[in-house]
């Protein structure tokens, strides 16, 4: 298989890289390469808000309605990128739901209209689907190479 080079190009040998985990080394997806990496943490807070209700560092951001807000324990010094702020959607229960307010160095926020967050729930924070690196890559005009190679060792990593 032939990544990023025409058929006439043969060689000897091959780093497949970012390849082992399903991403070609740029936003241009190749056929047969399927993503397999899958970034998790837990709610750790639900705190109910109102609309009009501040939050956030600086209160930068407002509830448009009444709702629900989950707390996440990842931030920028876990590679979430402040770049993606309101623009990225986490995974709870099996529905996205919209990350708000400011990315802070430990935690991020994500909102529903109703009371679907429990303490403990799985967040799937990157997946192979939907959410996955290119997509991240898109929000944060990167590469699915940088968003990969930015997680930090901190976060345990389990392989099947």
């Amino acid at each position: 298989m032939y990544l990023t080079y025409a058929e006439e190009y043969l060689f000897d040998g091959l780093r497949p890289g970012l390849a082992l985990s399903g991403y070609s080394p740029s936003l241009e997806k190749i056929n047969g390469l399927k993503p397999i990496m899958e970034w998790t943490s837990d709610v750790a807070q639900v705190r109910e808000v109102q609309k009009g209700d501040y939050g956030g560092y600086g209160n930068d951001w407002r509830a448009e309605q009444d709702g629900f807000i989950a707390t996440v324990p990842v931030g920028y010094a876990d590679s979430i990128s402040r770049l993606l702020k309101n623009r990225i959607r986490f995974g709870v229960n099996g529905k996205l739901y919209a990350q708000v307010g400011n990315i802070t160095m430990d935690y991020v926020m994500i909102f529903s209209p109703n009371n679907d967050f429990t303490r403990g729930d799985k967040v799937i924070l990157l997946d192979a689907e939907e959410n996955n690196a290119y997509y991240w890559a898109k929000l944060t005009e990167s590469l699915p190479y940088e968003i990969t190679t930015q997680l930090p060792e901190k976060i345990s990593r389990v392989f099947k």
